[in-house]
């Protein structure tokens, strides 16, 4: 029976930028024993489970006792770069409170201002206009680090209610 090269099953990356992947393969038909291999990579060895796999295009191959060869291609992808929009820029007045939101599904959370849950009030009290920047980092259920968008809250000081005096001349 002619040598093939089977998938048995591929994991992709974890997060973005990891190099995790993993493939396992199994090969029939050929003359035992078989060696395994990633073209232009690694030297073939007994070993039909190739770990630590970056993203990418792979010629995975298997070769028997008398040289015959079968290959195959193999994509290891990665999952889509997830990103936290905390929404546009606003402007507040002093005292003012408002509500952001990191989104659920992470199981941590660690804001700008301090805070680590998924939901922040903001508010400053200024006596002059002052412009503060907010954002989040989290991890998502895989350990994967996830990053929000920049908010820049401008907040301005209340409209005061209290007469300046008269200018003398």
């Amino acid at each position: 029976e002619e040598l093939s090269i089977n998938l048995v099953e591929k994991e992709d990356v974890t997060c973005p930028g990891f190099a995790d992947g993993t493939i396992i393969l199994s090969a029939s038909g050929g003359t035992e024993p078989f060696e395994f291999g990633i073209e232009g990579m690694i030297e073939f060895h007994s070993n039909d489970v190739l770990t630590d796999l970056p993203v990418g295009e792979y010629t995975v191959s298997v070769k028997d006792e008398f040289s015959c060869l079968s290959s195959t291609i193999v994509e290891i992808n990665e999952p889509q770069p997830v990103q936290i929009d905390l929404g546009a820029d606003q402007t507040i007045e002093s005292g003012q409170v408002i509500e952001f939101d990191a989104g659920a599904g992470f199981t941590e959370y660690n804001w700008s201002t301090g805070d680590i849950t998924q939901q922040i009030s903001f508010t400053r009290d200024v006596s002059m206009s002052t412009t503060e920047t907010v954002s989040v980092d989290a991890l998502d259920e895989n350990g994967c680090n996830v990053v929000s968008n920049t908010v820049k809250v401008t907040i301005n000081p209340g409209t005061t209610t209290e007469s300046l005096p008269d200018e003398q001349l």
